[in-house]
């Protein structure tokens, strides 16, 4: 597939930022674009649920091309040791070590949009939010729904209702806000049309519901979150907010 212009434009950045590293077939990380699985007709493997599976999504319980079961989302740079394995072209019978990389449990969800069930996650247009930062939001707010203080709670469902509730302008654009009837247009799409998914669908991020991802949440309260929990979000906020000039 030929380069995006956010891909082009990362390998311009890539020449002066350290931060930036070769992630194959190219950089680290990788553009953020709603996709679904294809379909293999002799066998369909997404979502596979079982003993390694968290929730429907399966885990990365081995060694990835890109490193351990907690080595940084390829897409958002999120690490934890509950991260996923994504088959980066989509089709899961392709599990040859280069085609394998570690996901973070939002991001995969935004690469199996026809794997998700009506009413666990809607397309929410949220202009001005990268995808990445979108996917960090709300996994900020699904870790906020777990903390021991109401008042923090009840800002995290507020803020989680405020994301939600921007679903309505993509049913009125679109027609629906449902992740599955994306997923049906995108494998309709050939490759080339697919090309044009970063302009088409601009500005829309996937919102999940938090009973989707529960065990993956408290998972990253104690592993990613442990050296800030949450009671210290307001004093991180104010020292942020407050800081000299």
């Amino acid at each position: 597939m030929k380069q995006t212009k956010s891909t082009a434009a990362q390998a311009i950045l890539a020449q002066d930022a350290d931060t930036m590293v070769a992630d194959g077939d190219g950089f680290w990380p990788r553009p953020l674009l709603l996709s679904t699985a294809s379909k293999i007709w002799r066998k369909h493997t997404s979502l596979q649920s079982g003993p390694a599976g968290v929730n429907g999504v399966q885990c990365a319980t081995h060694a990835t091309s890109a490193g351990s079961v907690d080595a940084p989302c390829i897409f958002c740079g999120f690490a934890c040791t509950r991260n996923e394995t994504h088959h980066r072209n989509d089709n899961h019978q392709d599990t040859q070590p280069d085609n394998l990389g570690p996901i973070c449990a939002i991001c995969h969800r935004w690469q199996h949009l026809g794997d998700l069930p009506s009413g666990d996650a809607y397309l929410c247009y949220l202009p001005g939010l990268s995808p990445q930062d979108a996917s960090h939001l709300l996994r900020t707010v699904l870790v906020a729904l777990g903390a021991g203080e109401a008042d923090l709670r009840a800002d995290a469902h507020a803020l989680l209702n405020w994301m939600a509730s921007h679903r309505v302008y993509v049913q009125q654009t679109w027609g629906s806000c449902e992740p599955a009837v994306f997923a049906s247009a995108l494998l309709r799409q050939s490759a080339d049309e697919k090309e044009w998914r970063e302009i088409s669908f601009e500005d829309l991020a996937l919102v999940v519901s938090p009973a989707c991802v529960a065990e993956t949440a408290a998972c990253w309260r104690s592993d990613a979150y442990r050296d800030l929990p949450v009671n210290t979000w307001p004093q991180v906020h104010h020292g942020i907010v407050h800081a000299p000039l």
